[in-house]
């Protein structure tokens, strides 16, 4: 099968994958998929193309992967491809983040950071995974010489750590986390625990984005509510939902794609 076309289209739209065989560059995917969607669906599928995970299909096991690209390179070759400022799938990079390493992970940025208007709340964007070099002695019980942790927000020195273990996972697990947030905490950072039902719950998650807010030392105001949670339903659908990716009942992920990657038609 062959595909032509009369666009001059900008260096870096295609890759070679075999001899004869070009597919689109995730940075041209980008700029095809997001034709005609909103800010926070661009948003999203902008944290899957640069994030550090894959998802195998049978087992829909998260593996950790090299990203396909970046925030920066889909913004570079929108510029090159002449699109206009005002064109929401460039304007929604100021809320994509790179090195998400699970779906969750990028939800949460999404519901905490987009503006209220997208249904978000409007937080600084955090670095996604962030490393943090341990003393000696920590890397002596840990047994590495880093923790990362999920979203951070440096300046501050305020994490965020999403837990989706369920209820009855082993207690020897949770028991290393609750290690690891000690050891961070000596690191000198306040870590912000987050749950899946923390998270499922609108309200609880409220509770936990402006306690969030206060350490960052960042002020949320809200300044029409009911358009605010209309916002957050919509927001919610989208990523929990039938256009989401599966998301089991303790938030862990039960699809192998996000539908977001597919081109709209």
């Amino acid at each position: 099968m062959r595909h032509s076309s009369s666009l001059a289209l900008p260096r870096g739209s295609l890759v070679r994958i075999a001899e004869g065989i070009y597919v689109l560059s995730p940075e041209a995917l980008y700029a095809e998929a997001t034709r005609g969607l909103g800010w926070a669906t661009c948003a999203r599928l902008a944290n899957r193309l640069a994030s550090a995970y894959a998802i195998e299909p049978d087992s829909k096991a998260l593996l950790e992967c090299t990203p396909h690209t970046s925030v920066a390179a889909i913004e570079s070759y929108l510029h090159r491809l002449a699109r206009g400022e005002r064109n929401p799938a460039l304007r929604a990079l100021a809320w994509a983040v790179d090195g998400c390493a699970s779906p969750m992970e990028s939800h949460v940025e999404l519901l905490a950071c987009l503006p209220q208007r997208f249904g978000g709340w409007g937080l600084p964007i955090p670095q996604m995974n962030y490393p943090v070099a341990l003393s000696a002695q920590s890397r002596v019980t840990l047994g590495c010489a880093t923790c990362r942790i999920d979203l951070a927000w440096p300046n501050a020195q305020v994490g965020l750590e999403y837990n989706s273990r369920s209820f009855h996972d082993e207690q020897r697990a949770w028991e290393h986390d609750a290690h690891r947030q000690n050891v961070l905490e000596a690191q000198g950072f306040r870590i912000v625990p987050l749950t899946w039902p923390q998270l499922a719950g609108p309200l609880e998650f409220e509770a936990v984005v402006r306690h969030l807010a206060r350490l960052i030392g960042h002020r949320v105001q809200v300044r029409n509510d009911s358009a605010r949670r209309a916002a957050e339903c919509a927001l919610r659908d989208e990523l929990f939902g039938e256009r989401g990716e599966g998301i089991r009942g303790d938030g862990t992920t039960g699809l192998a794609y996000d539908s977001a990657l597919k081109t709209p038609g």
